[in-house]
């Protein structure tokens, strides 16, 4: 999977120009999400020898808290993965409200054209196949990282504005509005003005503007259930409360216990038995140019 100086597959976003020549790390901070133990380790043993440090994680979620916790200075992502596919981690890190350029390189099996194209549509930098090159491996790092260090990468990063559907929310509304993007359905995201609970569930009886029906998205699959968690939007902030659900509600990973209220923050990611969501709304900043506009 990983040879010296021959790979497979090379693809990148059109205007990304990488470094000539090869500089080496002083010790950032590289991620790398790959559920193969000993293909991660391989990956991680290049990086180190290139002056980086690594951390090794092999599912999504994982992922997502280290993300948060510490600010990688670059990422590499397998796509297949055992929670969910990689693609919607990629897509998680586009639309953080602070970290949406940190490098994304895509390493995969899958050289198909179809995939290649998804990964770049995400927001991945560059997409590299399987047998990968130790030596281009080292290279497209080193010149990610050199360029975001330099501030050049915001020209060259596709970003997915996790806000960008709240422009069609009326202004004095936005304050009050959130929007959740689906695992799986990142292109059909729920816009909500939330002035009253909103419940969310599947094929409630008699849904109504306070109730989300989540059928749509195979909720059945993924054992929602008919009453499974609530919104709030209380002095300013949003909360989530689990409505005593039959397969739980889980905050990032964590389970919440019933009918609390838990304060939510931008990006976070809310479960529902075993269909993600991710939640976006307005930052302070955001709200506070948008009172002076």
């Amino acid at each position: 999977l990983v040879s010296p100086s021959q790979g497979s597959v090379f693809r990148k976003q059109s205007a990304l120009q990488l470094e000539e020549n090869f500089k080496p790390g002083n010790g950032q901070f590289v991620l790398i999400v790959e559920d193969d133990l000993e293909v991660g380790k391989v990956l991680a043993l290049v990086l180190e020898r290139a002056g980086f440090k690594t951390q090794i994680t092999h599912d999504v979620v994982s992922a997502m808290r280290i993300f948060n916790q510490k600010e990688p200075a670059a990422i590499v992502l397998d796509l297949m993965l055992p929670d969910m596919n990689g693609l919607e981690f990629c897509r998680y890190v586009r639309r953080s409200v602070d970290y949406n350029t940190v490098p994304v390189v895509v390493v995969s099996a899958s050289g198909m054209a179809e995939h290649i194209n998804q990964s770049l549509d995400s927001g991945a930098d560059i997409f590299l196949g399987k047998p990968v090159s130790a030596g281009e491996l080292r290279h497209v790092v080193s010149s990610l990282i050199t360029q975001r260090e330099s501030g050049i990468t915001t020209l060259n990063t596709k970003h997915l504005v996790g806000t960008a559907p709240l422009r069609a929310v009326l202004p004095e509304s936005r304050r009050d509005s959130v929007v959740l993007f689906v695992a799986g359905h990142a292109d059909t995201p729920i816009t909500l003005t939330i002035n009253h609970p909103i419940t969310f569930g599947r094929a409630a009886s008699l849904p109504d503007k306070t109730y989300v029906d989540l059928t749509r998205f195979n909720a059945i699959d993924y054992g929602v259930s008919r009453t499974h968690m609530l919104l709030h939007n209380r002095d300013g902030g949003f909360y989530v409360e689990d409505a005593n659900s039959i397969n739980g509600t889980y905050l990032n990973g964590s389970p919440l216990e019933p009918h609390q209220l838990t304060q939510l923050t931008n990006a976070d990611e809310i479960r529902l038995g075993q269909l993600r969501m991710y939640i976006y709304f307005l930052t302070d900043k955001e709200r506070e140019e948008g009172t002076m506009s």
